[in-house]
């Protein structure tokens, strides 16, 4: 089975043993995956509740994500009320002018308006895997979605009992999102207990396999680029795009493996549509020889690399050139090195080391 398959599979399972861990680089669009083709194929029986544990520092804060994010997912008309009522609170002047309207229309309630007024309807909500749609009055189950594993400030162990509570106890079908690879990388001492932890609380693995050439095929086709003829030098050079970026290098003997982030390759795609801009009106006709260049260096910059199992951003040219044979440092002038690396870029510098590079060759 594919991906989506094995996916569907286990949120069709009627009474999984566990959570399932949903594993892949990062960048790589899992979390497309899951809003977009995993959400698709189980609607409408199932609906999918994804809770970003990006930045969450404790479990308290966890069970309000996942609260507001099920009222989101599966009672919006609820949550605009909720938001609305949530807008009212931070505006001090709103919320007198609510409690006055409470003791206008009802002077029995007198000096209790400010209590009512600050009741949090979100605290009063009991969410469950399984509910009934306002509209059809059909069943659906609320497939709960933990996503960014490797980024929660939570210790893995606390977070590991959490995700048991709403897999085991509270009965949701449960799906883990994680770079597995980074994630063994900085537990180091807790990579025991995380392993004991996970085998009673994961039952299932998937770990995710892109067609990284359909995916960025979609890219350059339905993304909206600057103009016309940008996006067809890029559909022009499609094949080569996917050569530098898909390709699974790993250089053994020098100990380097490269990573695919698709956020990144994208970002860098989008920021060459200044160099092409200038290399065509220097009239320089191999533009693609140039792309073959920036777009390895922007990667291992900013979406790293591995050097002796260690995750990297700090890269030598030589290291480059093992991880893609495309690159040709020659033609990565100074002012663009600075350009990835700092942010600034220096139109007349570039133009005049072009100008130069153009002279000598």
């Amino acid at each position: 089975m594919n991906t989506i398959e094995e996916l569907v599979h286990y949120c069709k399972q009627v009474d999984p043993l566990g959570a399932l861990l949903f594993t892949g680089e990062w960048g790589s669009g899992k979390t497309h995956l899951i809003d977009n083709e995993l959400s698709e194929a189980l609607a409408p029986e199932n609906v999918i509740v994804r809770v970003s544990l990006f930045g969450v520092n404790n479990i308290n804060a966890l069970h309000d994500a996942v609260r507001r994010k099920w009222v989101e997912s599966c009672f919006p008309i609820a949550n605009r009320i909720i938001v609305k009522q949530e807008n009212i609170n931070n505006n001090s002047g709103l919320k007198k002018i609510l409690d006055a309207l409470i003791r206008l229309t009802n002077p029995v309630v007198g000096n209790t308006a400010d209590a009512i007024s600050s009741v949090n309807l979100l605290d009063m909500i009991n969410i469950k895997p399984v509910y009934e749609d306002l509209k059809t009055h059909e069943k659906r189950r609320a497939i709960l979605v933990f996503d960014d594993m490797e980024r929660c400030s939570i210790r893995v162990s606390e977070l590991l009992g959490v995700v048991n509570e709403y897999c085991e106890n509270q009965h949701f079908h449960t799906i883990v999102v994680t770079n597995m690879e980074y994630l063994r990388l900085t537990l180091k001492n807790d990579l025991r207990l995380f392993n004991i932890l996970k085998g009673k609380t994961i039952s299932e693995t998937v770990s995710y396999q892109p067609d990284f050439e359909n995916i960025i095929h979609t890219i350059i086709t339905k993304r909206s680029w600057r103009d016309e003829e940008y996006q067809n030098f890029l559909l022009k050079n499609e094949e080569l795009i996917c050569d530098i970026f898909a390709s699974k290098a790993e250089v053994p003997e020098n100990k380097l493996r490269k990573t695919h982030n698709l956020l990144i390759l994208t970002s860098g795609l989008q920021s060459f549509y200044r160099i092409h801009h200038h290399l065509k009106e220097a009239g320089v006709e191999d533009i693609e020889s140039y792309l073959s260049c920036y777009i390895p260096f922007h990667l291992c910059h900013n979406s790293g690399f591995f050097k002796n199992e260690q995750f990297c951003f700090e890269c030598e040219d030589e290291e480059i050139e093992a991880l893609y044979p495309q690159f040709d440092k020659e033609k990565l002038f100074s002012s663009l090195r600075d350009w990835i690396l700092t942010g600034d870029f220096d139109k007349e510098r570039f133009q005049s080391e072009l100008k130069e590079h153009i002279q000598k060759n």
